[in-house]
């Protein structure tokens, strides 16, 4: 029987917030839910559940399957963000340097931004022509424990720290189809590749987050000095077949040259966010 962690006991105290508590519990499984299974992890009577997944229904956010009658995220909030992502000038800025690096690389190239506690894939550039190629997750969140990009943003914060945010979204079952063999199974394997990470400065997935796929990351800065805060992870991704071990860590110098120029563009970022403040100082 399909089980899920209740949400932690947090005071709900309008429809808006538990609505989109439920956004959040749905962003995280990709085949939906039932409508007993959320109102059982929400702790929400079956009618309050209903009359909320209707509203989000309705507004074109959350859809139903007609078969299983499973609920499930609509693609309206990832066209929401690549909007917002869009008017802070920075994937256009930054789509230069990513089709630079798919070229020399020959795989696809990623960019993940933080966004809470978590990381998002907000652009890409495909540098595989060929028929047998790894296809771009953008407007996803990346999975933190089996990707080298989670590794990378993990690995720039404390233990104690990186532990917490998993604990928040849990293990993801390493059995379910379209995970590796490799992956990260608790907090000890995790630990131990966030260990590596630190030492080796950058992140790798051999096989962890999908079967057949490998990836190598390093983090992004938001300016170019060593120990600045990390923004975000790039990473370069193919098939196992192609990206072995010895050809993504020669692809190393590109990948840290990049993130350095994707780091010296930050800033602008910051000074457009600014500036939208100053022009409408009511959206502060």
């Amino acid at each position: 029987m399909e089980t899920r962690k209740k949400e932690p006991n947090v005071k709900l105290y309008t429809p808006l917030s538990r609505a989109l508590r439920i956004v959040q519990l749905l962003a995280r499984e990709k085949d939906g839910l039932p409508l007993s299974m959320i109102g059982q992890v929400m702790g929400l009577a079956k009618s309050a559940t209903h009359r909320l997944l209707t509203t989000l229904q309705n507004d074109g956010y959350v859809m139903q399957d007609p078969i299983s009658e499973r609920y499930m995220l609509t693609l309206r909030f990832s066209a929401l963000g690549f909007r917002y992502v869009g008017t802070m000038g920075l994937t256009d800025a930054a789509q230069p340097l990513l089709d630079g690096l798919a070229e020399k690389s020959g795989e696809l190239v990623q960019l993940a931004i933080v966004d809470g506690d978590g990381l998002v894939w907000v652009a890409w550039s495909q540098g595989s022509s060929s028929p047998l190629r790894y296809e771009p997750k953008a407007g996803r969140e990346v999975i933190l424990h089996t990707t080298g990009a989670g590794a990378c943003w993990l690995a720039s914060l404390s233990d104690e720290d990186a532990l917490k945010i998993i604990r928040r979204v849990g293990f993801s079952n390493p059995t379910t189809p379209g995970y590796g063999e490799h992956a990260v199974r608790d907090e000890e394997e995790l630990l131990e590749k966030l260990r590596l990470t630190r030492e080796q400065g950058y992140g790798v997935n051999f096989q962890e987050g999908e079967a057949g796929v490998n990836a190598i990351a390093v983090a992004v800065r938001n300016e170019t000095m060593p120990d600045a805060p990390v923004v975000g992870s790039l990473a370069i991704s193919g098939p196992a077949a192609r990206t072995t071990e010895d050809f993504l860590v020669g692809l190393l110098p590109e990948l840290q040259t990049t993130a350095l120029h994707l780091s010296e563009i930050w800033p602008m970022r910051v000074q457009l966010l600014e500036g939208m403040h100053k022009a409408n100082p009511g959206s502060k």
